[in-house]
């Protein structure tokens, strides 16, 4: 089966993908980038192709890039939370004690980076973002 991305399809595919509605979940290539034979039906929103950021200090809630949230989220738990959580499974024992443990320096390197400051390059153009609304809007060369 091929596969193809939602957010920069084929150009014979985009009035298809623009029909698409994404109810609850969000489909995203997955594997080697550029390829076509894995598909992810993911509950939160991801590009295609997802990994772990360089700046997660390893695996920790779900492996994606919102580790921090999730950190900061499980940082907030009581000491009667905390010990459920522990109890439930040696993973999220090894969860709970791993953010414990977290380093202020490290909390903060979850924050966030920028990985470039040119637009993002698509197939048939250019997603370009900014205050006028136009977040997302696909703007060909013939734009």
């Amino acid at each position: 089966m091929t596969w193809h991305s939602l957010t920069d399809p084929p150009d014979w595919a985009a009035p298809y993908t623009r029909a698409c509605q994404n109810i609850h979940t969000f489909p995203v290539l997955i594997g080697e980038a550029g390829g076509h034979d894995g598909m992810l039906s993911s509950p939160i929103l991801l590009y295609d192709y997802p990994d772990i950021a360089p700046e997660s200090p390893g695996d920790l809630h779900d492996a994606t890039e919102i580790d921090e949230i999730l950190s900061l989220r499980t940082l907030t738990l009581t000491e009667a939370e905390k010990r459920e959580a522990r109890a439930t499974d040696p993973r999220a024992a090894a969860i709970v004690d791993r953010v414990e443990g977290m380093p202020q320096e490290v909390l903060a390197r979850l924050h966030g980076a920028v990985r470039s400051l040119r637009p993002h390059q698509t197939r048939s153009g250019t997603l370009e973002g900014g205050r006028d609304g136009s977040a997302g809007r696909r703007r060909t060369p013939e734009t």
